[in-house]
Order: structure tokens, then sequence, then C-alpha cells
């Protein structure tokens, strides 16, 4: 059975729209694709409040590109007032039954 992807984030879809509408860069989605990798390779998507908005500073950046957060418990954190969850993929292990 294929994996199933998760849907975009509210996030990435503001990355791409960037790329491919303000800065043309859609010609190719290979070429773009390495573009993104080498810009964002290594990088952990930030955590999302329940309306899959991110955190920004006062100046437009994603809040944790700059902070730490604090008190990370079971993939969240309280940032002000507002929950913000690490998205997580549960792993289903297959069990192979083997006749013998």
């Amino acid at each position: 059975m294929p994996v199933q992807f998760l849907p975009p984030t509210k996030l990435q879809l503001k990355v791409l729209d960037h790329f491919v509408e303000e800065q043309g860069f859609g010609s190719g989605v290979h070429k773009l694709y390495r573009r993104l990798k080498t810009l964002f390779d290594g990088l952990i998507h930030p955590a999302m409040d329940d309306e899959g908005n991110v955190a920004y500073t006062m100046d437009g950046d994603v809040w944790e590109e700059v902070n730490t957060p604090k008190n990370v418990t079971d993939h969240s954190y309280i940032l002000v007032t507002l929950l913000y969850s690490f998205s997580v993929r549960a792993l289903k292990k297959s069990m192979a039954v083997y006749d013998i």
C-alpha cells in the first residue's frame, strides 16, 4: 500500500506561492524541488495552532526560527495563550504472519 502524504500546510503553500508566483521559479518541477531542498534541507516544520497557522514574530519571521520553544510536551508547547503542536503521523508496524 502506498504511503499517504500529509496535505500541505498553510506555511508550505505560502512558501510555494512565494517561489512560484512572486519570484517565477515554477518553470520545472525538478528544478524547483532541488532549489527548495537546497534552501530548506534539514529544517523541521514549525509547530502549528488548531487552525494550521504558525507563530510569527513582530518582524514577520517564523517564531521558531529565531526562538526555541520551552516546555515542549507531547509534541506541543504553549506560546502566549495558544497551543502549538508539531504535526506527527502515526506509524503502523506490520505484523507479518509466516506459515511454517
